[in-house]
């Protein structure tokens, strides 16, 4: 008899899949383990990977066959074939499930986060451009006040000559006398 503890001896609930190491099926099977790898990747074996380790699932008859044998030195040359039981299979697949939509459901929240803090971050931005654009249409909205008061202040101006030529037109305006300009070389002539 085996020295091993049947699956009996430990609690495990009925629904939980066992999981055995890749090296315990090899072992137990008198093969290698990428004979086992290799099984799970043509599907005659049950198996997953959690955290970059393979897992194998296996069922209560392939425990009680394997349990009762001695492992032998050679492997051996006919195909294993078993049955797995359906409902071991399924709470595997709900378990793996349950745990990817955990996964999923992180990642989604974390990148909601992510998300609302550089928007936060962009709202708060947006908002200090408005703030400038504000101050700078105050500035120009000023200045073009200040333009029309000058204008207005320049055709008033205009105006009051216009009037004042209307009311003396017998004054000739002469414009102002300039003196006749000499070249640079006839600076030194003295007239």
């Amino acid at each position: 008899m085996n020295d091993r503890p049947t699956e009996q001896a430990v609690d495990r609930p009925t629904d939980a899949p066992i999981l055995e190491s890749t090296e315990e099926v090899a072992a137990r099977l008198g093969v290698s383990r990428n004979a086992i790898l290799q099984r799970i990747k043509r599907g005659t074996l049950a198996g997953h990977k959690v955290d970059g380790v393979w897992w194998v699932i296996v069922d209560e008859q392939y425990i009680e066959a394997t349990t009762d044998e001695e492992p032998t030195d050679r492997p051996s040359s006919r195909p294993i074939t078993r049955s797995y039981d359906r409902p071991t299979e399924q709470a595997a697949v709900v378990e793996l499930q349950a745990g990817i939509e955990t996964r999923y459901n992180d990642t989604i929240q974390t990148l909601r986060e992510s998300f609302d803090i550089q928007l936060s971050s962009q709202r708060q931005a947006f908002e200090g451009w408005l703030g400038e654009k504000d101050a700078v249409i105050a500035a120009k909205d000023e200045t073009i006040d200040e333009l029309r008061r000058r204008a207005e202040a320049a055709e008033s101006r205009v105006s009051d000559l216009e009037m004042q030529r209307a009311e003396s037109p017998d004054k000739p305006t002469s414009p102002p006398e300039t003196r006749p300009q000499r070249t640079w070389w006839q600076f030194w002539k003295q007239a």
